[in-house]
């Protein structure tokens, strides 16, 4: 027990490391960046979201730690945290609809995010509902809402509400049901442990990713447009960093798995940490914004923080339950 301890210590240090190092570098790198054209206004403002970001990283990671480890009520705290990122991440996810198609309430989106997660919290530690009855009463409740608007609707209303059903439809899938995936890795055997190992290799990519980026891919291919400042080499080192950590892990006996099985599990999460972090992207483009939304200092909204755990979330559970 004292040398997971210890590796955790370590490891956590060395994530630690890597993000404080990527933000001071972010401002080094300022002034040959805006001088020429905007001068110490912009490095004031770099200046100001490196402190707002590395602030708001180290109040959110020992407040995560703390309740991760909070086994009160089957983890009762965490997962509220989930529920809340959710309800929220699902309100941004429909201010972005909004610049392509119709939108519903502020509202509805929230409690579009918030029901499924909230419903498996409630399946898996109080009424054993049985999964499958879960997700069949969120689809029979939307189901029944839209089958009553059909029956009052007027013939020049149609094109909205089908488009309406289908941000609602979006909606609670993303993030909805993907984000319920984290709420069931709570009940699984060890889950301080399995959140903590999530949690590291998905932050723990992205940092990677952009070292390893920036060290060897300055002339790297740049496969997407989404975020045209990723380089081939950065998805690479993102993968890397995630098979390196499940290695690890089982080398610890934390997971009981293969080498074999560890590799692929390692590649399908640095993976999907990727694609999840794209496809929020490729949203924001199409609505024209740079975040989701504003409320995390200097990081942007709560789908900015979940993305990559919304595709990997879902992976992880079905891979290790």
């Amino acid at each position: 027990m004292l040398i997971v301890n210890l590796f955790f210590q370590m490891f956590y240090g060395q994530i630690i490391l890597f993000f404080i190092m990527r933000e001071i570098w972010n401002v080094l790198r300022i002034g040959r960046e805006t001088l020429g054209d905007k001068g110490l206004f912009s490095i004031r403002s770099k200046k100001l979201t490196f402190v707002a970001r590395l602030g708001t990283f180290l109040f959110f990671v020992p407040l995560v730690l703390l309740l991760i480890f909070l086994e009160f009520k089957s983890y009762l705290f965490i997962n509220i945290l989930i529920f809340m990122f959710s309800g929220i991440a699902a309100k941004e996810v429909n201010d972005l609809l909004k610049f392509k198609s119709a939108s519903v309430s502020s509202t509805l989106s929230f409690f579009l995010g918030i029901f499924p997660p909230i419903l498996t919290y409630v399946h898996f530690n109080i009424l054993d509902l049985g999964i499958n009855i879960v997700f069949y009463l969120v689809i029979t409740l939307v189901f029944s809402n839209w089958i009553v608007n059909l029956v009052f609707i007027k013939e020049n209303e149609i094109v909205n509400f089908l488009s309406q059903a289908t941000s609602i439809i979006f909606i609670l899938i993303y993030p909805g049901i993907l984000m319920s995936f984290v709420v069931a890795i709570t009940t699984l055997p060890k889950a301080p442990i399995l959140l903590l190992i999530l949690f590291s290799m998905v932050s723990g990519n992205d940092t990677f990713a952009y070292l390893f980026g920036y060290f060897f891919g300055k002339n790297s291919y740049k496969p997407t447009i989404i975020s045209p400042n990723k380089t081939i080499m950065g998805f690479f080192g993102g993968i890397l960093f995630s098979v390196i950590v499940v290695l690890i892990v089982v080398s610890l006996g934390l997971i009981n798995l293969t080498y074999g099985e560890a590799m692929v599990f390692g590649v399908l999460i640095g993976f999907f940490t990727i694609i999840g972090d794209l496809f929020e992207s490729g949203l924001k483009r199409s609505a024209g914004v740079k975040d989701s939304g504003k409320i995390i200092p200097g990081r942007g909204g709560a789908l900015d923080s979940i993305d990559s755990y919304l595709l990997t979330g879902p992976i992880f559970y079905l891979y290790l339950s």
